[in-house]
């Protein structure tokens, strides 16, 4: 019976050496890549499209020298995708945020107000584009 009961609270030391290991340790989070990492499709007044990594503000068109801005695909669940250029700022960390958003044609709206639909008036959502959709398309064995 001593040896059963010296091998169950040798047990219990054991869990407890690991569980307070386990949860005194920080968990490995994936590193992310700023803005300024990222490659964005850019749109200039005059419908130019270019590539170019991210940064807050404004950017001169490659091909014409006007104002571009990042565009992004934002859509109504009824009428379907929209083009939107968007417009980042700084915080004040140094990390970046969308600022204004803008449907082609149309006046500059606040990131917290949102975009609507032009047609019915409901409010768009940011669509993201998936990055393993073109690895599906390679036929890899």
């Amino acid at each position: 019976m001593l040896s059963l009961s010296l091998a169950a609270v040798a047990a219990a030391v054991v869990f407890g050496v690991w569980w307070f290991s386990a949860t005194t340790e920080e968990t490995a989070r994936p590193m992310e890549r700023s803005l300024t990492d990222t490659e964005l499709d850019w749109r200039c007044e005059n419908g130019h499209i270019f590539v170019a990594v991210g940064q807050s503000g404004e950017r001169l068109c490659l091909y014409c020298d006007q104002p571009a801005f990042p565009v992004s695909e934002y859509s109504c669940p009824v009428h379907g995708p929209f083009q939107a250029t968007v417009h980042f700022a700084e915080n004040s960390d140094d990390t970046m945020r969308i600022d204004q958003l803008r449907l082609t044609g149309r006046e500059w709206v606040s990131a917290e107000v949102g975009l609507h639909c032009p047609r019915c008036g409901r409010r768009l959502e940011h669509q993201v584009r998936d990055p393993l959709i073109d690895v599906d398309s390679l036929n890899m064995p």
